[in-house]
Formats: C-alpha cells, structure tokens, sequence
C-alpha cells in the first residue's frame, strides 16, 4: 500500500521542518572545532588518535576510532561548512528515525506501531540535547550502528549484527551495554550456533578494543580514575523516566527536597515499568526495553548518567511507547502522557539556546582577521568564556535550578581554531560565565593602565591562574577593572556580542 510509504515521508518532512533551525548553527558546542580540527590529521593516524587528538584531556580521554574516521570523512568532503556539518547530523536523527521502524517492523510489529515509535523519536525534546550539537553526534552514530544490528539480527544477517555492533562499540562506550543482547537473541531466536557465530567474534573485537584503548589512551581514560560510582543510579532513578515523560517540566520541582524528587521518580519509574509490562508479548517492546535499560544501568554504575545521554535510551522508552499506544486499555494512559511531551517538542517549541551558543562561537570566528594579525607569540587571555548557557526552562535538567546541558565551547577547542587560523598564539583563561540569557556585547576601554569592561551583570568567575600570573581584578555590578602587573605581548579576548573584542593590555 502506499499510504504508508507517504507517511513516512511526511514525517520526516515534519522532522525536518522542525529542526530547520539547526541548519542556521555553526560548530556549537564544548568540541565541536576541536573534533573538527583533529578531523584534519592524516587518515593513517585517526585509527590510533584520542578523541580530539587528546587536546580535550580529561574531558575527551576516549579511543573512538570509528568517530575519528567519520569526522575525518566530514571534513573531507564537506570541509569546515558548519551548515553542511549539521545537515549531516540532521540526516543521522532522520537515519535514526527510519532505522527504528525498520527494526520495530523486523520484531512483527505492525506499521503504525512503527511509525509511532518513529514519530514519538524523530520528535521527542530530549533529541535536541543532541542533535544540533556537532559533538555529540557520536551518540546519533552510535544509535544509527545498534539499529542496524538489531535489524539484522532480526533478519537473521549475523555477520551484519557483528560488523553493526563493533562499529557501534567503537563509536562510543555506551554500546558495550547493548552488544551482549546480540549473542542472547540469537540464542533465543536462532539457537546456540547462531549465538557462537555471533558472540565469539564479538568478544575477540572487545578484547583488541580493549588493548588498542589501553595503548592509546595509556590507561583506562574515561572522566576520572574511578571507575565505578553508583551515586549514579539514584540520580538514574529520580529522573530519567521524569525526562522522558515530561521533559522541560523540572524547574518548577526544583524547591522539593530529596526524599520528595526521588518519591516522584519512583513513581514515574512504576508507571513506565508497568505500561512496559502490558506489552511484554510483543518482540519488538522487549528490543525497546533492552534499549531502554541496559544502558541506563551502566550510566548509573559509572556515575556518567546525563540529559544528553539519553539518545539510546530514548530508542527505547519511543519503542515501548508505540506499542503501548496500540494496547486496548493503557493506551488512554499513554495518550495523556503524549500531552506532556508536546509542548515542548521542536515542532512547537524550536530551541533558541544552541544559537545563542553559537553567537558565543561566532564573536570569535568574527574577528579571524584580528586574531591571524596579533605578532608572533601573542599570549590572548580569554575574558568570560561561556561554561553553560541557561536560557530556556525547557533544557533545565530535572529538579536542577537554571542548570542545563547547553554547554559552550570549550577553552581548548578555541585554542585548536586558532592554531589553525595563527599557530603563534597561544590563548588562556582569565574569566568565564554562565550567562542566563544572550551574552550580549561589552564595552572594553582603557583607562590609564586598567582594562574596563562594562556588560550586564552575568554569574562569572576569575581563574586562579590568571592572578598568579599577575591579573588583579575589582568591580561591581555591570562593570569590572583587569590591571596586569607586567604584560608582555598580552592581549585580552572578551567574547560575545557580534564580533568579540581584541584589546592589547597595557
């Protein structure tokens, strides 16, 4: 029938349109110039290179082999086009949203089960945490690999299953979660050949990823040394299903204390679980639950668990939800959930927050011929980088006040832009911010040997380090003094507004 092949296409046209803002966005987000510029090392290198060639530290101590590829494909092809880079993640969500039919079909679940499932995903506020974030499209390729092996193991294409998932592994962490379903579905579905064939190359892939990761990164890498920290799987419990079944509602529970958020938690947990548990003898919900939870559960052993990372789960919880949608009696239950989602989908509610991100960026980019005209060993210190910027209630993580996961570019990520543009300047921290709305534009003077920088009144901070090189500061309200004791081919960088401001210190 073709009706179904237009309804596909129309939802993704509904996509589409409203995304149609991202495609306006330039490289946003924490990493994002920094993958770009790691993008542009030899092909022969990404196969061993840290994420962002290891200028991200701590923050990027990951061996993704498969993303260094892709990024390296990217800027191959489409160059440092920023609304080329970002139509591309766009196509990934679109990829996602049809690949999840694909798979909800594969497990005999009806078409408009499907196109439910990919409705309630292509759609859902959560995406936006990642979508239009230029880094974070690692998680839209990971998702892109699990789909295609899910489908193939469904389709009984084992040795497309196995490719599937060692691609996804070497995306991101995240999919080790997963990948032991393969080899227990194909037992259940095929038998116990069938999960040899695909478990044991599977666990020879672990074991060199394993090694290459230990050798490239020189250890076990990750955020911190510690590797479990269950703290994580409270934080899991009071929130996630909140996010998914009422996202952008979270700042109106923020004075509720501890006992109270985790009661409610609880509760929207139970009704997930329960809903879930009415669809049980449908195939295709128990691929979404195992979607759904696994990976939950590793963010909560190690303590990782975010907004931003519930790309996966959010696989799952639009799979279960399509099919409890079908079910005769908890389908009224879940079509007043739906009332919760809506408002804040990008269809009615596009996001404003990554293009004020990109105004932060893109006052830097705007003074480029400034930046390749500063004399050989110019040292630049950053005035007011953006850490986070909270502007929108609806990115408000759960029961956090004014704190979402909009995070700007990242001091080291500006650093690698500027290699690229000057590779005599080097660029460091004085202040940063986390402004509640735009960052508009300062007003930098000189006044005798002090630096005057007038601006509306923002959360920021000054570094340590800055002072122990000899930044005194002072001020109050909308204006703040920078005084440096012995400059010595310094220069201040105060971000935001149209175009930054370059100023020589005195």
């Amino acid at each position: 029938m073709k009706r179904w092949p237009l309804a596909w296409a129309a939802l993704l046209a509904v996509v589409v349109f409203a995304y149609r803002w991202q495609l306006d966005l330039g490289f946003t987000d924490t990493d994002a110039w920094a993958d770009v510029v790691a993008a542009n090392q030899p092909f022969s290198y990404q196969l061993t290179m840290p994420l962002t060639d290891g200028v991200g530290g701590r923050n990027a101590n990951f061996f993704r082999p498969v993303v260094n590829l892709h990024f390296w494909g990217m800027r191959a092809v489409l160059g440092t086009s920023a609304a080329l880079w970002q139509a591309w993640d766009l196509s990934l969500h679109l990829v996602c949203v049809l690949g999840l039919g694909a798979v909800v079909r594969a497990a005999g679940g009806r078409q408009s089960v499907a196109l439910a499932a990919g409705a309630l995903f292509g759609l859902h506020p959560i995406a936006v945490e990642v979508v239009p974030a230029v880094a974070r499209s690692i998680d839209v390729l990971m998702a892109v690999f699990v789909l295609l092996g899910t489908w193939a193991l469904l389709t009984r294409r084992l040795a497309v299953a196995v490719v599937a998932a060692l691609l996804a592994m070497g995306t991101k962490e995240s999919a080790l979660a997963v990948i032991p379903a393969l080899p227990i579905g194909a037992a259940f579905l095929y038998g116990r050949r069938a999960a040899f064939r695909t478990g044991a190359p599977l666990v020879v892939g672990l074991l060199v990823f394993l090694v290459m990761r230990g050798w490239v990164l020189d250890g076990a890498g990750g955020y911190s040394d510690s590797v479990l920290n269950l703290y994580g799987l409270e934080w899991v419990l009071r929130t996630t299903a909140l996010e998914l079944l009422a996202p952008g509602f979270g700042h109106h529970f923020v004075d509720w204390s501890w006992g109270p958020q985790l009661a409610l938690g609880i509760l929207a947990t139970t009704g997930v679980a329960a809903a879930a548990y009415s669809v049980r003898d449908q195939r295709g919900a128990l691929v979404g639950l195992v979607w759904l939870v696994l990976p939950l559960l590793l963010f909560g052993v190690l303590g990782v668990y975010g907004r931003r990372h519930l790309y996966l789960p959010l696989l799952g919880w639009c799979t279960v939800f399509a099919f409890v949608l079908h079910h005769r009696y908890a389908r009224w239950a879940a079509l007043c959930a739906v009332g919760f989602i809506v408002p804040h989908t990008p269809l009615v509610h596009p996001d404003e927050d990554w293009g004020l991100n990109d105004d932060v960026t893109g006052s830097v980019l705007a003074i480029e011929d400034d930046i390749r005209a500063l004399p050989e060993g110019a040292n630049v210190w950053v005035v007011d980088r953006c850490i986070r910027l909270n502007n929108d209630p609806a990115r408000v993580v759960w029961f956090q006040e004014g704190e979402s996961q909009n995070n700007c570019i990242a001091s080291y990520s500006l650093q690698a832009w500027v290699d690229e543009v000057h590779g005599g300047v080097n660029l460091s921290r004085l202040s940063a911010t986390y402004p509640d709305g735009p960052l508009e534009q300062a007003d930098v003077s000189v006044e005798d040997d002090v630096l005057v920088v007038r601006r509306g009144e923002n959360r920021r901070f000054f570094y340590k380090a800055a002072r122990e090189a000899g930044w005194e500061f002072s001020g109050e309200g909308d204006t703040f003094r920078l005084h440096m004791l012995e400059p010595d081919n310094d220069w201040i960088l105060v971000l935001g507004g149209a175009e930054a401001s370059l100023v020589a210190v005195p």
